[in-house]
């Protein structure tokens, strides 16, 4: 009732790499990427994330709260956790979220946790704008993509205010995504292109933005 399905990365040091074994070109990868998403969707497994398909009700619950910005803890050696608590502003209350990092090597991992109880190397606050990172990161993974009320919950900004509202228009014209009272997500098309939308998204603003592309977006 599920299936991951995405292109390998080729690594350095890998056995494909020895053998020079190379990634498909862009194109033809594309359009593998186009055949593979109608073969589920005609099986009845569609694309709940841009490499996961599953049937109706077996989406995978531990990998969605990665993709929804939802807590974890890290457990074993190098594992990464995020944990969130409510803090308190003159204006609102919003979440803090910290990461919290396990020692990576296995032998120090193990004496750790066997002379503490535990094995935690770090824990840090992440910033306003690392979350807003993370939270947009893995959001428009998922074919519903970012829920503006929950974005709004997780970061204690709106979406218009903590993305590239430039950038976000010209993406909207392109047909690329696609913003309205639900939130922000990726088109089919767009899909396709996610790393380029998620890097114009998150990068600054232009300083002379254009006041009309700006108006629009804001109706």
């Amino acid at each position: 009732g599920h299936i991951s399905l995405y292109q390998l990365t080729i690594e350095p040091g890998t056995a494909f790499f020895r053998q020079q074994v190379r990634e498909t070109e862009e194109d033809l990868a594309a359009d593998l990427y186009e055949l593979t998403q109608q073969m589920c969707e005609d099986a009845g497994m569609p694309a709940y994330e841009i490499s996961n398909h599953a049937a109706l009700g077996q989406e995978s619950r531990h990998n969605l709260t990665y993709w929804t910005g939802g807590d974890y803890i890290g457990v074993g050696p190098g594992a990464h956790g995020r944990l969130s608590s409510a803090v308190q502003t003159p204006c609102q209350t919003r979440a803090q979220t910290r990461a919290v990092y396990q020692m990576a090597d296995p032998a120090r991992w193990l004496a750790a946790v066997e002379a503490k109880g535990h094995a935690t190397a770090k824990v840090r606050p992440l910033s306003g704008i690392e979350r807003i990172e993370e939270v947009v990161l893995s959001g428009l993974r998922l074919r519903h993509g970012l829920e503006a009320k929950q974005f709004h919950r997780m970061t204690g900004q709106d979406l218009l205010t903590a993305l590239n509202i430039v950038a976000l228009v010209e993406l909207q014209e392109a047909g690329l995504v696609v913003l309205d009272d639900q939130g922000l997500r990726t088109t089919p098309r767009g899909r396709l292109m996610l790393n380029t939308i998620l890097h114009r998204l998150l990068d600054d603003a232009d300083e002379e933005e254009d006041t009309d592309r700006l108006s629009k977006a804001l109706i």
